[in-house]
């Protein structure tokens, strides 16, 4: 496969990276070993060792654990190959999902060490602190079919509730705008129906929503792909910027008035979200890790999305990967493949 990122230079430094042919990121800096015996014929394009990190999959090529600098990380998985929990020696997180296989949920909580003589109020404050301090808590997402609508955070303290609704251009995954309310959304209690069901008594079809307003708004800046480079705030100010490394790794600011308003933005490649408690991107049917330019787990499509069912583009210069399915690159006449994947798709990897 031509196209294949070999360099990059950014504002953090330049970047070197290596391939063999199933286009399989290498170590650049590894050294050369002399070959004492030949290469297997069959290879399965796990990613063992890379920069001074260690991984260990599953039978079914799923990542269960990530060794780096002495500390590990660990990845469970259902019977339908998604990520349910993640934990390492700082917090623990745990996922769900619809029936279409969207994240619906998310519950991180930090690990709070036991102190010999420390009191209940001594210990529930050093969780809340852990917990600020990791950003844990329990997120509600909602979905507008493939596209992240809304995130909610549920929090006993007041300060630590949100509720921010995102905006695309049309037909796209590329975001335009966000909203900020200092809530958490309400949800409809599931009732029982135990005297039958009856839809003048379903919460759901008698409940009338109250539209609320918004605390802040903020309007995104994106990259020639979609990646969101900046956040204004009403005011026309800056409010969050990031710098990124060649396969989606950033490097965030937010001003205090950012921090004041809530306003912060988890959105990178299109169609993924940054969770702060893994450093992963959920990528809708899967988990990309930036720091490697790879997935964690095998696609779900198979080969239909690449010979290399952990890659995520020959480079994310000119590629995009929505879904976390299948690549989608430049399509005839020179356009970029930002507003061409709901549309049209633009062409396949080959």
């Amino acid at each position: 496969m031509s196209g294949r990122l070999l360099s990059a230079t950014t504002l953090k430094g330049e970047e070197t990276f290596a391939f063999d042919p199933a286009s399989n990121l290498l170590d650049p800096k590894a050294p050369r070993r002399p070959i004492h015996h030949p290469p297997p014929k069959l290879l399965d394009n796990l990613l063992r060792d890379y920069v001074g990190q260690h991984y260990t999959y599953d039978a079914r090529g799923n990542l269960l654990e990530r060794l780096d600098k002495g500390k590990k990380a660990r990845f469970t998985w259902d019977l339908y190959d998604r990520l349910t929990r993640y934990e390492d020696d700082r917090l623990t997180a745990d996922f769900a999902y619809d029936a279409l296989g969207r994240r619906v949920a998310k519950y991180s909580k930090a690990h709070c060490p036991p102190s010999p003589g420390a009191g209940p109020a001594w210990i529930e404050q050093q969780q809340r602190t852990l917990n600020a301090q990791y950003d844990c808590g329990q997120n509600i997402y909602g979905w507008d079919g493939d596209t992240l609508a809304y995130e909610t955070r549920y929090s006993d303290n007041p300060g630590e509730r949100r509720l921010i609704h995102y905006f695309y251009e049309p037909g796209s995954f590329i975001p335009v705008a966000q909203t900020v309310e200092n809530r958490s959304l309400s949800l409809v209690r599931e009732p029982s129906h135990e005297n039958g069901y009856h839809i003048d008594r379903d919460p759901l079809w008698q409940h009338q929503p109250v539209a609320k307003p918004f605390n802040a708004i903020a309007w995104y800046q994106c990259d020639h792909l979609g990646t969101p480079m900046e956040l204004t705030d009403q005011r026309g100010e800056i409010a969050w910027s990031a710098t990124y490394q060649a396969w989606g790794l950033a490097k965030e600011k937010r001003t205090d008035s950012a921090i004041r308003e809530n306003i912060r933005n988890p959105l990178r490649f299109q169609g993924q979200y940054f969770d702060t408690e893994t450093g992963l991107h959920y990528n809708r049917y899967r988990y990309y890790d930036p720091q490697v330019g790879r997935f964690i787990s095998k696609d779900p499509i198979g080969f239909a999305g690449g010979l290399n069912v952990y890659a995520y583009a020959p480079n994310p210069v000119g590629w995009v990967d929505p879904f976390g399915l299948a690549k989608r690159g430049p399509v005839p006449g020179g356009q970029g493949p930002h507003n061409e994947v709901i549309a049209q798709w633009g062409r396949e990897a080959t």
